[in-house]
């Protein structure tokens, strides 16, 4: 259906099949049939069409074309959305972090990530580190940071190593 939207704002915006065709790289009467699917489903004709290739609007085709043009352009929004997720340029990212890595080490992470992705929403859930494991195991968390555990169901790395120093 949406080849036809396109077809029929195409052939409203320059009001010609043949310029349409054209502009949209498909033949003269592979743009004609989608005309006509797209009149069939509506249920009316909506362009006058004209033996050198000119169309004009219907009563009906005039008041279609706004909705014609709105749909064409949410599905434009949305590839462009699912484009911007997929590239990191949005979503969401929820952690789960022990509360001595919120404190300490988590703030100088957030504020690089914010700066590099800033349509990303971070949501920050703090537990103990078997609280933080489980979070992750649900599936409530994408990234979980502890100080230390190892879990065979979960893929885990070391970000950092920390020295102990005393005062003694």
């Amino acid at each position: 259906m949406l080849g036809q939207l396109e077809a029929f704002v195409e052939v409203a915006h320059r009001r010609s099949v043949t310029a349409a065709a054209g502009a949209l790289h498909v033949t003269q009467p592979a743009l004609t049939a989608r005309l006509n699917a797209l009149e069939t489903a509506v249920g009316t004709q909506l362009l006058v069409r004209r033996r050198r290739g000119g169309a004009q609007l219907t009563d009906a085709g005039r008041t279609f074309l706004a909705y014609a043009e709105r749909a064409v352009d949410a599905v434009a929004q949305g590839r462009r959305a699912v484009d911007a997720l997929a590239d990191g340029r949005t979503g969401q990212v929820a952690i789960g972090c022990s509360p001595a890595v919120s404190t300490y080490v988590l703030p100088a992470i957030l504020g690089r990530f914010a700066a590099a992705h800033p349509g990303v929403q971070l949501a920050v859930r703090t537990g103990h580190s078997e609280e933080v494991i489980e979070l992750v195991k649900r599936e409530q968390v994408e990234i979980g940071l502890i100080r230390s555990l190892e879990d065979p169901e979960i893929e885990s790395f070391v970000l950092y190593e920390d020295q102990l120093v005393s005062s003694w």
